[in-house]
C-alpha cells in the first residue's frame, strides 16, 4: 500500500487548490480534520449517514455503559449524520479524506483504541493506517450488495492486502458472511442485523394523528424515502384510490429535499399542503424536512417503503416495522435484503411492484384485520431478532480488550 500512500499524497498537493475551494464552499473544513479535538485511545466509530448512525444507536448506548471512561467519537459523510451522531457521542465529526497527510493528521488527533465501522465503506488508507499502527479495525452490521460484490471481484487481485488488514467483520447474514470470506476477508462473523434491535420513540398513533388533524377513521398512506419516479407512481395510485375511499390521505417523504422543485412540479394541480407550513385538510402532505420520518410512521395506516419500486436499492423497512405498520415495499431493495428476506418469512411485508400496487393498498385499505395482522407479524419478527446488539457488543468487548 505505499504505492496508495504515494499516489494519495500526489493527488492532495496537486489538487489542494481546487480542494481548498471545494471545502470553503461546501462548509466542509473538517474532511481536513480542521476543528478535530485530541483524544487519547478513544472508541472511533464510523457511519456514513443519518440512517447508519440511527442503525446503531443501541450499540452505541451498550458501548458507553461498558466503557464509561472512553471517549466515543463519531464520524459520518452527511451533516445531518453529524448532527445525530452529536446527541449519541462525546464528540462527532465528518470523516477525513482518505488521502494520507490527513489521515495521519486524524489519527494523531483521535489515536484510536479501536475503529468501528458501520455496514461497509472500504476506506483502503484508514484501514491500512490502522494495521499499520496495530488498532484494530472492524466492520460492524456490515453487508455486500449484488452490486458491489462484482466489483470488489474485479478489484480482488488489488484489494486483497486491504482485506487482510480488517482486523474483524461482523456480518448482518450467513450470506453476507460468506461473501466477506470469498473477498479474502479473515475474521468474518455473523450476528444479524443491527437494526433489528434499534428502539424508537414510543409515540402514541391516536397522539400523532391528533396532532396532524386526522380523524380517527382517516385512512392515511406515508410513503417513506421516495425517490425519482416514485412521486408520480404514487400520485397516480393515490388518485384512483381516493375515489374509492374519500377519507385517503398521503404524506410523501422524499428521500433528498433537493428535489422539492421537482416533486412540487409533478404535484402541480392538486390540493397539497406542506409540513413546514401544514394546514389541516389538505388530502396530500409533502414533508419538506428533515427527521419526521419515525413520527409519521406511527400514526399511518399503511407504509410504502420508498426506492424500491425502482433501482435505487430501497430502504430500511424495519422502521414501520416497529410501529406495527403493515409495510408495502417494491421488488428492488438489495440494501436491506436481509431485512425484507425475514420480513417476508414472518408475513411482515407485502412485496409489489408498479403493477401490482394499487391492488395490493386496495387489500389493505378495505380491511382493517389484515392491516392489523401484518402489522404485528412485523413486529414480532422484529423482536425475534434482536438479539444481534447484544451479539455483536460481546464482540467487539472481546476486540477492544486486547488493543487496551
Amino acid at each position: 500500500m505505499i504505492i496508495y500512500y504515494v499516489l494519495t499524497t500526489i493527488i492532495f498537493v496537486v489538487t489542494l487548490p481546487i480542494l481548498m475551494l471545494y471545502i470553503k464552499f461546501t462548509n466542509q473544513a473538517q474532511r481536513l480534520t480542521w476543528g478535530y479535538k485530541k483524544y487519547y485511545q478513544c472508541l472511533w466509530i464510523h457511519a456514513a449517514s443519518m440512517g447508519e448512525v440511527n442503525g446503531i444507536r443501541q450499540l452505541i448506548a451498550r458501548l458507553r455503559r461498558a466503557y464509561p471512561n472512553r471517549e466515543i467519537v463519531i464520524t459520518t459523510m452527511t451533516k445531518t449524520g453529524r448532527k445525530v451522531a452529536r446527541e449519541l457521542a462525546d464528540a462527532a465529526y465528518l470523516a477525513p479524506l482518505d488521502l494520507f497527510p490527513i489521515l495521519l493528521r486524524g489519527f494523531r488527533f483521535l489515536q484510536p483504541a479501536a475503529i468501528i465501522i458501520a455496514e461497509t465503506e472500504i476506506w483502503p488508507g484508514m484501514i491500512t493506517m490502522a494495521h499499520k499502527k496495530g488498532i484494530p479495525l472492524v466492520f460492524i452490521n456490515a453487508r455486500i450488495s449484488d452490486s458491489s460484490l462484482g466489483s470488489y471481484q474485479k478489484l480482488k487481485p488489488l484489494l486483497a492486502p486491504v482485506f487482510r488488514h480488517v482486523h474483524t467483520v461482523i456480518a448482518q447474514s450467513e450470506k453476507d458472511q460468506q461473501r466477506f470470506i470469498s473477498l479474502g476477508f479473515r475474521d468474518v462473523r455473523h450476528t444479524g442485523n443491527l437494526k433489528f434491535s434499534v428502539t424508537q420513540p414510543l409515540y402514541r398513533k391516536e397522539d400523532m394523528r391528533k396532532e396532524m388533524g386526522f380523524a380517527q377513521d382517516d385512512l392515511v398512506v406515508v410513503w417513506g424515502s421516495s425517490r425519482p419516479g416514485e412521486e408520480q407512481l404514487a400520485l397516480t395510485t393515490f388518485d384512483a384510490l381516493k375515489q374509492r375511499h374519500p377519507r385517503l390521505h398521503l404524506i410523501l417523504v422524499p428521500r433528498h429535499l433537493k428535489r422539492l422543485p421537482e416533486i412540487r412540479t409533478i404535484l402541480n394541480g392538486h390540493d397539497v399542503t406542506y409540513y413546514s407550513s401544514y394546514k389541516p385538510g389538505a388530502p396530500i402532505v409533502v414533508v419538506d424536512a428533515m427527521g419526521v420520518l419515525q413520527k409519521l410512521y406511527a400514526l399511518c395506516d399503511i407504509a410504502v417503503v420508498g426506492g424500491s419500486f425502482f433501482d435505487f436499492g430501497g430502504h430500511n423497512p424495519l422502521e414501520p416495522a416497529f410501529y406495527r405498520c403493515p409495510i408495502i415495499m417494491g421488488p428492488y431493495h438489495s440494501s436491506c435484503r436481509d431485512s425484507v428476506e425475514k420480513l417476508k418469512q414472518g408475513n411482515g411485508i407485502i412485496i409489489a411492484n408498479t403493477d401490482t400496487l394499487q391492488d395490493e393498498m386496495q387489500k389493505l385499505l378495505v380491511d382493517s384485520l389484515l392491516r392489523n395482522r401484518i402489522g404485528n407479524n412485523a413486529k414480532n419478527v422484529l423482536e425475534a431478532h434482536a438479539s444481534s446488539v447484544d451479539d455483536t457488543t460481546k464482540i467487539l468487548q472481546n476486540i477492544i480488550a486486547e488493543s487496551l
